[in-house]
Order: C-alpha cells, then structure tokens, then sequence
C-alpha cells in the first residue's frame, strides 16, 4: 500500500505526473499568446477602418533627407524623424503621436494647424525656424533646446517643457502656453511680447472674445484664476491647478476635470452634469447650487466642501471622501455612494445615512473595503519589481535537467501575473479609465471597447498563474528543503506571493483603472 501511494499519484505515476506538470506551463503559455494574437487580430478586423495611410508607422527615418517627401494625412506614430532634414515638408492632416524629432530640421514646415499630435511628440534641439504652425495645438513632452526663431505661432496652443528654447522674431498672437515648463527670464519675455502665459492673460484673452469651450489645458496652471460664468463645456483641465479660483455660475458639462487641484475655488451656481472629475481635489470649495448631476466623482476629495442645495442626482461618489462636508438640500437621487467617506457629514437625515449605508455597506465593511484598497495598493507597487526579481532567478536555469522544469514553471508563471499591471499602469497614466486620453482611435480606442471583457481576461490568466505555482510543489518533489532545492523554496514562496498580488490587482485595481 506504501509502494503504491508514493509511487502512483491517480491515474499517473509520479513521473507521468512530473511530466504533466514540467509541460503544462509550456502549452498553457502557447494557449496563452495564441489568445492574444487572436484577441488583437479581431479587433483590428472589427475596428472602424483608417482614413490615414499607415504605410509609414513607426519607421525610422533617422537622419534622411526627406525634403519634398509627402507626409499629408500619414500615420506616423512612433515614426523616429531624429536629425532628419524635413525642411518645407508639408504635415497637413498626419497622426504624430510619440514620434521623436531630436535635433531634426523642421524649418519652413507647414500642415501643423490639421496634424493630430495624440500623448504628443518629442522634439529637443529641433529647428522650427520659419515654420507656420499658427493655429496648431502643439503638444508634447520635451522641446528643450527647440528653435522657434521667426516661426508663426499665432493662435497655437503649445504644452511641453522649453527649456533653453529660442523664439527670436517669433510671432505670438493668441498664443496660449499656459502648459509650457519654461525659463523664467523668458517667461516674462514671452509674456511681454503677447504670448498667453498666466491666468491672468487666459481671462484677458477671453474677454477679448477667445474661445475657451473644449480647449486642451491640461497640466495648466491656473491659480486664482476669475472665470465667472464663462462657457468651459468639454474644457480639458486634467491635472490642473485651480486652486483659489473663482468659476461660479460657469458652464462645465462634459468636462475633463480628472485629478484637478482645486482647493479652495468658489464653484457657486456652475454647471458640471455629465463632467469627469474622477481623483479631484476639491477640499474647502464652495459648490453651493452646483449641478453635478451624471458626474464621476470616483475618488474625489471634498472634505469640508459646502455643497448646500447642490444637485448630485445620479452622480457616482464611489470612494469618493466627504469627510465635514455640507449636503443640507443637496439633492441626491440615484447617487452611487459605494466605499464612500462620510465621517462628520453635514445635512443628511437618518433616513438618508441608513439608505447609504445599505447600499455601501455599514461602517465596518466600508472600513474593510479601505483596507482591501490600501493593499491593493500597496501590491501595485510591490507586483513589479518582485516580478522582476523572479524572472532574472529563473531565467537562467531552464537548460539545467534536475531544475529546468522548476524553474521554467516559476517564470511562466511571473510572466503570466504580470497582465494586471498593464491595467494599472493605463488607468494612472490615463488618470482613471483609458478612454480619459486614448479616445482618438486606433489600438487604443479598440483596447477601450474591449476594456470589461479585458478585465475578466487578466482574472482569469491571474487565477491559471496561481495554479501553476501550486503545480510547482509538485515539480519540487514534495520536499522543498531538499539540498538542490533550498533557493527553489525560496523562490516558490516569492512566486506565491507574487500571484497573489497580482489576483489582489486583477480584482480591485484593474475594474476601477
């Protein structure tokens, strides 16, 4: 009977079950892309078809002369231009998102009123000189060193960092670089020579008969900034800061007010149904008879806010912190209050805190959901390096007979956990769901409307990873203090750890990203 219990494990004896186990990491990982070819294939069969000519994507065109070149309504994302000669080029209707135009010749080039810049271009040490880029919305990470010199920028709007850059003789009309990261010596020329670089000359602007209504400021700063009953529908404001503002009885439908900053602003009176004000700041601010209905106030922050006669019908507040804020005559039908905050509340009845709670939960279980939310935090930033760690372990070793299996496992395994954290990283550059910021179109529009069942996909492969470190113990020959596996018990207790964290982010951080 002893023989036969350690020599016959079900239907298989130990050896067909090593093999079984050494195996299945391979095919499952083969299932595994196989899956996601055919997941992207379909929806890029299904997606709507391109206008652009994509024949240009992503190439390298480093230091080519490309004068006379037709770059009008091209793709070219990703496409590296770096030390290319593009004198003259015309860029009318081009998609140029996170394409790299280092120290590249752009001088006398036309189109950038029609091109889409997307997450933006990188152009350091670029030349400019001469280029008509009036009317373009310019925007990007980093032009340090760039050279504007006689370039028209009337009426563009440009964002970036413009470090040491040269704008001699250049024409600045309208111009609003209010997103610009900039020398102070020539901010204040900028400035000077008609350049839109503070909040003041915004509302200037605007007096003058400007149009603010769906206009790009994010990252903008914008403190104390007086827009009292101004037109900002569909205005992008993500990651802005507004803090001692005045915008009351102003019109913010549809806006994008993701992770804004701010406190202290009087919002008395505006209009913000429908807007995006997912992680706001807006601790202290006066939303007295402000209209928040239909909007997403997901992880807000309106501690002590007066939010007196305000109305949040069907208004999402979920993990939102209310902490001393005022809802006396607020109207809140419908409101989403899941894990909310709402320690010292003012203006609600009984009756209204004991239909809260039934819907988030009591207190206890409120608390407990804050906790689950702190770990899986704490997981997120934990998940990659730990990944990291595993893979360079086992990477090595696959060719080594007594251990190859093993270690094989463990890094199948760590590659598969690491789907959550795609999720994550998409949801907090994004600030919340990716449709904030990839809504142009192409892979990312496509990965958007894929978003839900992507987020059972990662589940599930986080759940197959779990079991496959369980089917490690069997790999370890159920004794994992053995001499040659003293480091590979070790590793299995990290990977378990790892797959666990990863569940944790599949479960709580991917659905809310």
């Amino acid at each position: 009977m002893t023989g036969s219990a350690t020599g016959n494990l079900g239907f298989f004896n130990r050896s067909d079950h090593r093999v079984l186990l050494s195996t299945f990491p391979v095919k499952f990982s083969a299932a595994f892309i196989a899956l996601t070819c055919l997941a992207a294939f379909v929806s890029s069969a299904s997606a709507a078809p391109s206008q652009l000519d994509e024949s240009m994507k992503g190439r390298d065109y480093r230091e080519q002369d490309l004068r006379g070149e037709d770059f009008t309504n091209k793709d070219l994302s990703w496409a590296n231009f770096s030390k290319a000669n593009l004198s003259g080029v015309d860029f009318s209707g081009s998609h140029l998102d996170r394409c790299e135009f280092m120290d590249a010749d752009l001088s006398r080039t036309t189109g950038w009123n029609s091109v889409d810049f997307d997450s933006g271009v990188t152009a350091p040490g670029a030349n400019f000189s001469h280029a008509d880029l009036s009317n373009a919305q310019v925007t990007g990470t980093y032009f340090d060193g760039a050279d504007f010199s006689h370039a028209n920028l009337e009426g563009a709007l440009l964002s970036g960092r413009f470090y040491r850059a040269k704008f001699d003789g250049a024409k600045f009309r309208d111009t609003i670089m209010l997103g610009v990261s900039i020398d102070e010596a020539r901010f204040h020329d900028l400035k000077a020579r008609g350049a839109i670089v503070d909040a003041q000359g915004l509302v200037d602007w605007y007096r003058n008969g400007g149009k603010l209504r769906g206009l790009p400021l994010s990252c903008a700063n914008l403190n104390g900034i007086h827009l009292d009953g101004a037109d900002l529908q569909e205005i992008e404001l993500l990651r802005s800061r507004i803090q001692g503002a005045s915008i009351k009885g102003a019109d913010l439908r549809g806006a994008q007010l993701t992770h804004v900053q701010a406190q202290d602003s009087d919002f008395s009176h505006t209009d913000f149904s429908s807007a995006t004000l997912k992680g706001a700041e807006l601790q202290g601010c006066n939303l007295m008879g402000a209209d928040l209905s239909g909007a997403d106030l997901t992880q807000a922050k309106l501690i002590s806010a007066n939010l007196t006669s305000a109305i949040l019908s069907d208004a999402d507040l979920s993990w939102a912190d209310l902490s001393y804020a005022d809802l006396s005559g607020a109207r809140l039908d419908g409101v989403i209050w899941t894990g909310t905050k709402l320690e010292g509340v003012r203006g609600l009845s009984a009756e209204t805190l004991a239909g809260i709670e039934s819907q988030s939960g009591p207190g206890w279980l409120v608390t407990q959901r804050r906790l689950h939310q702190q770990f899986a935090n704490l997981a997120s930033i934990l998940h990659m390096p730990l990944s990291i760690l595993l893979l360079c372990l086992t990477f090595p070793p696959f060719h080594k007979r007594k251990t190859g299996r093993f270690t094989a496992a463990v890094f199948f395994s760590t590659a598969i956990a690491l789907s959550p954290i795609v999720f994550v990283i998409l949801g907090d550059l994004s600030g919340g769901h990716p449709s904030v910021q990839f809504s142009s179109g192409g892979f990312w529009s496509t990965l958007v409307g894929l978003w839900s069942p992507a987020v059972w996909f990662v589940r599930i492969t986080s759940f197959v990873a779990l079991v496959l470190v369980l089917s490690q113990f069997g790999l370890t020959r159920l004794h994992p203090f053995a001499p040659i596996h003293r480091r590979g018990s070790a590793v299995l207790i990290l990977n378990l750890i790892n797959c666990l964290f990863a569940l944790v982010m599949a479960f709580v951080l991917a659905p809310r990203a």
